[in-house]
């Protein structure tokens, strides 16, 4: 059942069990975002979600130039509609933050003309985040999606459902 309100809610569990036979079950894994270094300032240790404003800018966050989409800004909830609705979103507001030449670390600094990736990819790198690259997630999806990695013909594929196991995929 649900407990809270409007916004706060959570799943409680009734003590009530029962079986349902189904031919394909989804195994969600769960989720509760965890702050990264930097972040601390705009991020709810509470909901486990990063404050966020119109389109996923995260304003108060000291270097300027974040964004937060999907579970991390929301919570834990909604499909992947949801999910794939509100990338849009952001990346619309990635986009607008660009052409106006907002979206630096810095103000009046311009990601795009900096070459937005490359300082993503050195922001992390100084930071020791890990983080996955396309190449990597071509390697998950291969292995997730390997018949032999499945229990059944029917299933379409086999989530990893750990960080661990997906770096040592990777690596």
């Amino acid at each position: 059942m649900l407990v809270g309100g409007p916004g706060e809610q959570r799943a409680e569990g009734t003590g009530e069990l029962f079986v349902v036979d189904a031919d394909l079950v989804l195994v969600s894994i769960g989720y509760r975002g965890l702050a990264m270094p930097g972040t601390e300032n705009v991020f709810d240790t509470r909901s486990g979600r990063v404050r966020s404003e119109k389109g996923g800018r995260v304003a108060s966050y000291v270097d300027g130039g974040l964004y937060a989409t999907g579970w991390i800004r929301r919570g834990a909830t909604g499909i992947i509609g949801t999910n794939l609705t509100d990338a849009k979103e952001v990346a619309s507001a990635i986009v607008e933050d660009i052409l106006e030449g907002s979206a630096g670390r810095e103000e009046g600094e311009n990601m795009a003309s900096k070459g937005a990736r490359r300082h993503l990819r050195q922001i992390l790198q100084d930071r020791g985040i890990r983080y996955i690259t396309w190449e990597d997630y071509k390697i998950i999806d291969a292995h997730e999606t390997n018949p032999a990695n499945c229990r059944t013909e029917n299933q379409p594929r086999k989530k990893i459902t750990s960080i661990d196991d997906v770096i040592k995929l990777i690596k």
